[in-house]
């Protein structure tokens, strides 16, 4: 009904503004052109941008992160990334194989749930942290309570003992920090 309305609006407009010319060209031209001014109300609203995968789902689809995300699984801290506005240091597997693999099965061992989420706990962040807002000095207090110093050099940013590998992976929630150490 409303596109009628418009369109009968544009249409008559069209006709005043030929100025009483006679000419059944230049009316049919005027008319055409307000029918393709015409807006089309009823048409449903373009869609909105595609949203960013969760940290879980970057974690689990990414092939860099399936240590962490086993991690994630056995401390049962899926949860604690469906948190608003965080920032993930994520240890790559590379980091992961560097304790050792007799060192990542005891932490993955049922038994050690409690010792594992403390650790993971460290590499959450209340805010998001992209690398243009991690200053060198700066000191970053993690869900675990462990304050990480931030040292930037040479453009290379450092968080605690761990250097960021990949940066600024958007998620739903916040952003990931890929590190090359756990901390």
């Amino acid at each position: 009904m409303f596109r009628n309305v418009l369109t009968i609006i544009l249409l008559t407009g069209g006709l005043v503004s030929c100025g009483g010319s006679s000419t059944e060209d230049q009316t049919t031209d005027q008319n055409e052109e307000a029918l393709e001014r015409t807006i089309d109300l009823e048409a449903p609203a373009a869609a909105p941008p595609q949203e960013a995968p969760t940290m879980n789902a970057i974690l689990e689809s990414g092939a860099n992160f399936q240590t962490l995300a086993t991690a994630i699984q056995a401390a049962g801290m899926e949860e604690v990334l469906n948190k608003r506005d965080i920032t993930l240091l994520a240890p790559n597997n590379d980091a992961f194989m560097a304790l050792g693999e007799s060192k990542l099965a005891t932490l993955l061992d049922p038994s050690k749930k409690e010792q594992l989420k403390k650790i993971l706990q460290n590499h959450v962040v209340q805010g998001v942290f992209t690398t243009t807002e991690l200053k060198n000095g700066q000191t970053l207090t993690t869900l675990g309570g462990t304050q990480l110093s931030v040292k930037v050099n040479d453009g290379q940013i450092m968080i605690g003992n761990a250097s960021i590998v990949a940066s600024n992976i958007a998620s739903k929630n916040g952003v990931i920090q890929a590190i090359d150490g756990v901390l």
